[in-house]
């Protein structure tokens, strides 16, 4: 948080800054953006109380629960936009959830240095991540320094690693292991229990590009309201079917005018769809 809002005044300091940072604001608000994030949360807060009325979540989770919403469930849910299906959402989402960097996060999570270690230790961190990942879209005389930050992050993370283990083995006694397991748990249960709002999320992005490319076939004009949800329906709520709607598929729209021969073409569309897939 010191981070965050030292970097926030930093950016409100500069004169020939600020100009941009309102244009981001008003991008996120006057675009809309901001809705579905809303949304998600709406959806999250019942499955959140529905847990601490069952035990599973207590207040003391409240810092580890905003970082797996930033990490793992909002991500999740902005990944969705581009996800060729639903096979891809719960993959990635499996990955971030359980893949190895998951289980160190949440046991390096366990000891904290001093305040002061971990906001010169996270600096620091933000630094090298900039230095590994700026210098690979340069020259390739540059890749060293990015080999070089790459390496002595690794060496915090031992570091950290180890300090944890340390610190477990002095104070296992007092630690509440009934806390660190509602924590892992939660960061399993949670991102899974947001993935249909992302699955929804993703098909209602998709159908809507469909939706607004249809003009371009039809002279500039929306299609008549039947031809659309006969679309609409013959997707059937599939997010592959709705990225696999282009080229072809809308170029032919430009012939149709009712709801049977629409139907037609997205009943062929889904055969054509099925048959591609391996």
């Amino acid at each position: 948080m010191i981070i965050l809002i030292g970097v926030l005044v930093l950016i409100l300091s500069v004169r020939t800054v600020r100009p941009h940072l309102w244009t981001v604001v008003k991008t996120f608000f006057m675009g809309r953006l901001w809705i579905p994030l809303a949304l998600y949360l709406a959806y999250a807060t019942p499955w959140i109380v529905g847990a601490w009325l069952l035990g599973m979540w207590s207040v003391e989770m409240s810092k580890d629960t905003f970082l797996v919403m930033v990490t793992l469930a909002v991500p999740m849910l902005y990944r969705a936009i581009t996800a060729p299906d639903g096979d891809a959402i719960v993959r990635r989402a499996a990955i971030d959830a359980l893949g190895v960097a998951a289980f160190v996060a949440l046991y390096v999570n366990l000891a904290s240095f001093a305040w002061w270690a971990e906001f010169i230790l996270q600096l620091l961190v933000i630094v090298l991540s900039v230095l590994a990942a700026v210098p690979r879209a340069q020259e390739e005389r540059l890749h060293v320094v990015a080999r070089v930050a790459d390496f002595l992050r690794l060496l915090i993370g031992l570091a950290m690693l180890l300090w944890t283990t340390v610190w477990l083995v002095q104070n296992a006694p007092t630690v509440d292991w009934a806390l660190v397991a509602r924590t892992f748990a939660m960061s399993i249960w949670l991102p899974a229990v947001l993935m249909p709002f992302a699955y929804l999320f993703g098909v209602y992005a998709a159908t809507e590009q469909i939706l607004t490319r249809l003009r371009f076939f039809n002279r500039n004009q929306q299609k008549p309201l039947r031809v659309r949800l006969a679309i609409i329906r013959g997707l059937r709520g599939s997010l592959r079917y709705a990225r696999a709607f282009r080229g072809r598929w809308l170029q032919q729209t430009s012939e149709l005018a009712g709801w049977v021969d629409t139907s037609v073409l997205m009943s062929r569309f889904r055969a054509a769809v099925r048959a591609e897939q391996p």
